[in-house]
């Protein structure tokens, strides 16, 4: 039962994660619409340690200020939560996924080059650090993010987990890129603050990486083509007992080769995305 408690938790997170922007703030860069960069993530950090509070505190037992782990391991406290992110959003502050995929797709139209189910969607940490904790990731477990744009998603496991290792698949080179440069950036900011040891970008072709013997993976099937969602869950059967999948807005037929953990929609930006958590029987 929820006592009190959770609301001073909320006040914490918050003021930790704009007192912790307030030291590691990088120098120099100038955010849109002429703030100051610090001004600029003060101002988001404000905003949106509320949502990932609120996404924390939907399903976290709040005995103290730690996170209880559905394998009844006490997991990092609120406070590191808020400052994992808070490095999330500073290292993109000058990346535009957005705009590099939307430039990389033109010049691939341009070249006669047509590619089925390439669609960029850019990856709020706090929604997916929320989904990912369906997952229950343990340490020394590997993580794999399959068509991971700009890193987002592999940068919030990394900082969040204390995984033995944690890779994106990306196909589009300039997204590739700037995974790389957000990488650099967070390694800049607070290289200690990255809890799995191992960070690795890829520039290729995700469903033909061998993503089968990893531990936890996360895919994004929102705009995939019918085929591709059917050669993942054809792929997913090959994934060892107790593996994790994380994917969004599409189930997977496997049978029995899969369990579903938890369907849910997270507030996404203005909207809603649907994440699907499995895990392999």
């Amino acid at each position: 039962m929820r006592t009190a408690q959770p609301r001073c938790d909320i006040l914490v997170h918050t003021h930790t994660w704009v007192e912790y922007i307030e030291k590691m703030c990088l120098p120099g860069v100038t955010c849109a619409n002429s703030q100051d960069h610090k001004s600029f993530l003060i101002t988001h950090a404000r905003t949106s340690s509320r949502n990932a509070t609120a996404h924390a505190l939907a399903q976290m037992p709040m005995s103290g200020k730690k996170r209880a782990r559905s394998d009844g391991v006490e997991d990092e406290p609120l406070a590191d939560v808020a400052r994992s992110l808070a490095i999330v959003t500073s290292a993109y502050v000058a990346i535009d996924g957005y705009d590099i995929a939307r430039t990389a797709k033109r010049q691939q139209r341009e070249a006669g080059i047509y590619i089925d189910g390439i669609q960029y969607g850019e990856v709020n940490p706090e929604a997916f650090a929320t989904a990912l904790s369906w997952c229950a990731p343990r340490a020394g477990e590997t993580f794999v993010d399959l068509g991971s744009g700009s890193g987002k998603a592999v940068l919030t496991a990394a900082l969040l987990h204390p995984l033995a290792s944690a890779t994106g698949i990306e196909i589009l080179e300039p997204l590739h890129k700037a995974a790389m440069r957000a990488h650099e950036a967070v390694l800049a900011a607070d290289a200690r603050a990255l809890r799995t040891p191992e960070v690795r970008f890829e520039c290729g072709d995700a469903l033909s990486h061998p993503w089968t013997d990893c531990d936890l993976v996360f895919v994004s099937l929102t705009c995939f083509t019918d085929e591709m969602v059917e050669r993942v869950a054809a792929d997913a059967q090959r994934l060892r007992s107790g593996s994790r999948l994380l994917c969004t807005s599409r189930a997977l037929e496997t049978g029995s080769a899969l369990r579903l953990l938890r369907r849910e929609p997270i507030k996404y930006g203005r909207g809603m995305l649907t994440f699907l958590a499995y895990e392999r029987v």
